[in-house]
């Protein structure tokens, strides 16, 4: 079944670079606490699942935010979201 995901990028501690969000299949509905492998190196923990309302069946799997060491970090991590697991990571904003 498809599932809706969504989760931030970090280029700081305290410095968000962008969302990332898209549909991803699952065998199974994600649990709180389970986690999902996107990359070789990334995998996360479901934060939180919800039903989205007025779409009957569709959840949307809230995932840990990333925090990258650096903006081109962020940017690289975004990217290889984009091209390997068919995500969007949009960019806040720019410096």
């Amino acid at each position: 079944m498809k599932y809706t995901i969504d989760f931030s990028i970090f280029d700081a501690p305290t410095h968000a670079y962008g969302n990332v969000t898209g549909d991803l299949e699952f065998a199974d509905s994600p649990e709180l606490g389970a986690k999902i492998r996107l990359l070789d190196n990334l995998t996360l923990k479901v934060t939180s699942v919800l039903s989205v309302d007025g779409v009957e069946g569709q959840l949307l799997v809230g995932l840990e935010d990333v925090v990258c060491f650096s903006r081109h970090a962020a940017e690289h991590m975004g990217k290889r979201l984009e091209d390997e697991v068919g995500l969007f990571c949009v960019a806040y904003d720019d410096f």
